[in-house]
C-alpha cells in the first residue's frame, strides 16, 4: 500500500502497485455497502486537496488526485487492510478471482565471527596470492536487522521497492544524494534528473582513472651514461677558460680599484679591457646567454637571465663610460659579471657530473631494482617499497626540473624589475641622469649570486657519489621529494633475513611420519606463502630428492598458513599458532623459533630455526629510525616477532608498525600492479642500499632546500646593500671591486652548505 514518508518537511508519496490498483477499483464497485456517514467525505477530500494545494501539487490532473482521494477512504475504512496494532510490514490481501500465496518473510542474516583474529587470505590453486574476498570482512557488510533511519516514522514500516540497479557514475551520485536525505520533490521529476547527469553513462561501469606522470621514450642508460660524461667534460673546458678569463679581469680591477679618481688614459684603457674580456666571457659562456634571453620570452626567465641582463648591464655600462670619457663613477662591473659566467658554466658542469655519477651506478648491475612511493591502500600510507626489475621513468625524473630553477622562475624577474627600479629611482632622485648604467650595472650584477647554477647541483653530485659506493642512486630532484614526503618504509622477510643467514638447526617427527614426508609437506605449505622461509625448505627438500606439491584453499593466518594437499588439512606456524588452531603440542617444546606442522590436526614435526643478524641489517635499521622514517614490517614469515627483532637487532619497537597478515601480503606482492614513480635505482640486493637511497634522498632535500634558500637571500641582501650604498655614496662608492669580494665571500658559504650532505649521518 501507498505510505507517506516525511523528509525535510515534504511529503513523498508513491504509487499503488498492480495488486492494490486491482483491489482499488474493485472496492470502489462495492460503495453501497459501506458506511460511510460517520467520516464525512467532504471533510477528507477538502483536507486532501487543500494540503496538495499548500505542497504544491495543484497542477495535479483531477483523476489522480481521486485515485488518491479514493485510498485515503479505503484506509479510514480499513479496507486496505491497515493493522493498528502490529506496526510490521503488512500483508497484501488477496484479489477476488485467485489466491496469491503471502510474502515470505525475510530470512534474517548472520554473520559468524570466528573466535580468533585471524583473516584468511586466499590463493589460486598454483599458490599465488589473490586478494581475500568480501566475505571475510563482515564488517563491511550490511546487517539485516539495521534499525530504521531516523527520518523514518517508528510507527510503521516504510519497504522501498526496488528500484533498477545502475552502475557507474548514476550509482555513486544517487547514493550521494540520498546521504544527504535531498529527494526529488516528486517522481515526475526523476526521469529528467537522470538524463541531465547521464545521458552517455547509463548501464556503463566506468572506473576513476589513475593519474600518471607522463614518462617519455627513455633513452639507454649506457648511452645516456656516455652522453652526460661528454657534456660533463665541455662544461670542464668551458669553465677552466672562463675562470682565465675571469681571474684577469678580477686583477685588473683590483689594480685599477686603488687609482681613484681614475685618469682619462688609465680609466679608458682599463675600461676598454675590461669590455673585450667580457664580451669573451659571454661567447665562451654563449648557451647562458642564449637560454636567459629566450627564457624570458618564453616566460620562464631563471638565473640565466640574471647573468645575461647583469653583463647587459655591465658592458652597456663600459660603453658608456668609453664613449662620454666620464670615469667619475669608477670601474664597470664586469669582472663581478664574468664570474657570475663562471660560476654558471661550473655549476653546470657539476650537475651533468652528477647525472654521470647516477647513471653509471644504474648501468652497474644488469637488472636493478626500483624504489617506488605508492599510496598503499591497505593501510591508507604513502609506502616505499622495493619492485625488482623496474627502472621506467627513471631518467624521466633523474632530467625534470629541479628546486633551484623553479625557485629562480620566480624570483628572478622580481630580483630584475626591483633592479630597474631602484636604478632609476636613485637617478631621478639625485638627478644623477649619467650614472643610471652604473646603478643599473650594479644592482643587476649584485642580484645574480655564483651559487644560482649549482644551488641544488653540487648537493646532487654530494650525494650521487656517497650513493655510488652503497649501490643506490636517487632520480634527482623529483625522486628526492618524492622519498621525503613518503609516510615510511616496507622491510620484508628477506630485508630483515636473508635466505643465507637462516637455518634449520633440528628437526623431530611424531605419530611415525618419515622425515621425507614431513619435510614435503611443510615444504609446500612455505613455499605457497612465499615467504622469506621459502628458499631454505625448498632447497631442504631439493637435497632430499622430493618434489613440492600442489597446495589447495590456502590460507594465511596470524601466525601460521593453512591449505589442503591430497586431501589432507595442513597447518604450519608457530606454537601460538597451533594452539590456537587446537592442535596438541608435547610440554616439553616450548621453542621460540620453530615451524610447526601438523596434518588432520595431528601434529607431524618441528623444524628449529636459526636467525642469523647481519650487521648491515641493524646499520640500516638504525639509519632509517635516525632519520625519522616509519619502518612497516611486511612479513610473511609467522617466525619474525617483534620480540625476536627487538633482541636481534636492538631497535626499539614502539618505532616500528607490524602490519596485519593481509596488508603484509599485498604490500609484499612485487607482482601487483604499480602506480608509483621511481624515485631511485639499487645495483645491489638488501636493505642497506635501500637505506642509503631514502636517507640520502632525504639528505639531499634538505641541503638543497638550505641551499637554494641561501642563494636566493644571498641576492637580495646584496641588492639591497648595493642599493643603500648607492644612495649613501653614489656608484663610485659601491666599487667593482666590493661587489666581487662580496660575492665572493658568499660563494664560500654556499659551498660549506652545499657540500653538507656529504657529511651528514
Amino acid at each position: 500500500m501507498a505510505r507517506d514518508r516525511y523528509t525535510g518537511g515534504k511529503i513523498e508519496e508513491e504509487l499503488f502497485s498492480e495488486d492494490e490498483r486491482y483491489l482499488l477499483d474493485e472496492d470502489l464497485q462495492l460503495d453501497d455497502a459501506l458506511d460511510l456517514e460517520s467520516l464525512s467525505l467532504e471533510s477528507i477530500l477538502a483536507e486532501y486537496k487543500g494540503s496538495a494545494y499548500i505542497d504544491g501539487d495543484k497542477k495535479t490532473p483531477p483523476d489522480i488526485l481521486d485515485e488518491k482521494t479514493k485510498r485515503i477512504v479505503l484506509e479510514e475504512t480499513g479496507r486496505l487492510g491497515k493493522s493498528p496494532e502490529k506496526p510490521q510490514k503488512a500483508e497484501p490481501a488477496p484479489k477476488p478471482p485467485q489466491s496469491a500465496p503471502a510474502p515470505e518473510e525475510a530470512a534474517e542474516v548472520k554473520i559468524s565471527h570466528p573466535d580468533t583474529d585471524v583473516i584468511p587470505l586466499r590463493t589460486s590453486p598454483s599458490g599465488r596470492f589473490q586478494p581475500p574476498q568480501e566475505e571475510f570482512f563482515p564488517q563491511e557488510s550490511a546487517r539485516a536487522d539495521e534499525a530504521p533511519s531516523s527520518d523514518f516514522d517508528a510507527s510503521e514500516e516504510y519497504v522501498e521497492e526496488p528500484r533498477k540497479k545502475r552502475r557507474g557514475l548514476f550509482r555513486r551520485v544517487r547514493s550521494a544524494r540520498y546521504e544527504e536525505d535531498t529527494v526529488a520533490e516528486d517522481y515526475e521529476d526523476e526521469e529528467e534528473y537522470d538524463d541531465y547527469y547521464y545521458e552517455d553513462e547509463y548501464g556503463v561501469e566506468e572506473e576513476e582513472p589513475v593519474v600518471e606522470e607522463e614518462i617519455f621514450e627513455e633513452p639507454d642508460f649506457k648511452v645516456a651514461t656516455r652522453r652526460f660524461a661528454a657534456l660533463c667534460n665541455a662544461y670542464s673546458v668551458k669553465t677552466f677558460l672562463s675562470f682565465l678569463v675571469s681571474a684577469v679581469m678580477f686583477i685588473l680591477t683590483l689594480v685599477y680599484n686603488g687609482k681613484s679618481p681614475l685618469d682619462t688614459r688609465g680609466g679608458f684603457v682599463a675600461t676598454g679591457v675590461l669590455l673585450i674580456l667580457l664580451f669573451l666571457s659571454m661567447m665562451i659562456g654563449v648557451e647562458q646567454m642564449y637560454y636567459g634571453l629566450v627564457r624570458l620570452f618564453r616566460k620562464q626567465a631563471g638565473y640565466e637571465s640574471l647573468n645575461f641582463f647583469a653583463c647587459l648591464a655591465s658592458a652597456a655600462a663600459a660603453a658608456y663610460a668609453l664613449i662620454t670619457k666620464n670615469f667619475s663613477s669608477g670601474l664597470p662591473y664586469c669582472a663581478a659579471a664574468s664570474m657570475a659566467i663562471t660560476a654558471g658554466l661550473w655549476g653546470e658542469k657539476v650537475h651533468y657530473r652528477a647525472f654521470t655519477e647516477t647513471m653509471k651506478t644504474a648501468t652497474s648491475a644488469s637488472m636493478p631494482g626500483g624504489v617506488v612511493t605508492e599510496v598503499a591502500d591497505e593501510i591508507n600510507r604513502i609506502v616505499t617499497r622495493k619492485i625488482p626489475g623496474r627502472t621506467g621513468g627513471f631518467y624521466t625524473r633523474l632530467v625534470s626540473e629541479d628546486i633551484a630553477a623553479r625557485t629562480y622562475r620566480t624570483a628572478a624577474p622580481i630580483l630584475i624589475a626591483a633592479s630597474v627600479v631602484f636604478a632609476l629611482y636613485i637617478g631621478i632622485a639625485k638627478q644623477r641622469y649619467g650614472d643610471i648604467p652604473f646603478y643599473l650595472a650594479a644592482l643587476l650584477t649584485a642580484a645574480t649570486p655564483l651559487s644560482a647554477s649549482a644551488a641544488f647541483a653540487l648537493p646532487f653530485f654530494s650525494t650521487a657519489r656517497r650513493l655510488r659506493k652503497a649501490g643506490a642512486a636517487v632520480a634527482g630532484w623529483g625522486g628526492a621529494e618524492d622519498l621525503f614526503t613518503s609516510d615510511g618504509v616496507s622491510v620484508t622477510d628477506d630485508d630483515l633475513f636473508p635466505p643465507e643467514n637462516i637455518s634449520v638447526s633440528g628437526v623431530r617427527v611424531f605419530d611415525n611420519v618419515s622425515p621425507e614426508r614431513a619435510v614435503r609437506y611443510t615444504a609446500s605449505m612455505i613455499a605457497a606463502s612465499g615467504s622469506g622461509l621459502a628458499r631454505l625448505f625448498t632447497k631442504l627438500a631439493s637435497k632430499q630428492g622430493s618434489t613440492l606439491m600442489k597446495v589447495d584453499d590456502f590460507t594465511c593466518y596470524e601466525g601460521g598458513i593453512g591449505g589442503t594437499i591430497h586431501g589432507d588439512r595442513v597447518f604450519t606456524g608457530n606454537a601460538a599458532f597451533m594452539k590456537l588452531m587446537g592442535i596438541r603440542i608435547p610440554p616439553n617444546l616450548n621453542l621460540k623459533n620453530a615451524a610447526f606442522t601438523a596434518v588432520n590436526k595431528r601434529l607431524i614435526a618441528v623444524f628449529i630455526l636459526e636467525y642469523v643478524p647481519v650487521k648491515s641489517v641493524q646499520y640500516a635499521l638504525v639509519a632509517l629510525l635516525r632519520h625519522k622514517v616509519r619502518l612497516f614490517f611486511a612479513v610473511r614469515d609467522f617466525g619474525i616477532m617483534p620480540v625476536m627483532l627487538e633482541q636481534k637487532y636492538k631497535i626499539p619497537v614502539d618505532d616500528v608498525e607490524y602490519l596485519p597478515i593481509r596488508s603484509s601480503y599485498e604490500l609484499s606482492d612485487t607482482e601487483r600492479a604499480q602506480t608509483g614513480r621511481v624515485a631511485a635505482l639499487l645495483a645491489r640486493e638488501g636493505l642497506l642500499p635501500f637505506a642509503e637511497a631514502v636517507t640520502g634522498a632525504r639528505r639531499l632535500r634538505n641541503t638543497a632546500t638550505a641551499a637554494t634558500v641561501f642563494s636566493v637571500l644571498s641576492a637580495v641582501v646584496g641588492l639591497l646593500i648595493m642599493f643603500i650604498i648607492s644612495w649613501i655614496g653614489g656608484a663610485v662608492v659601491s666599487g667593482a671591486a666590493n661587489l666581487a669580494f662580496y660575492m665572493l665571500a658568499m660563494f664560500v658559504a654556499f659551498l660549506f652548505i652545499g657540500g653538507f650532505a656529504k657529511y651528514q649521518a
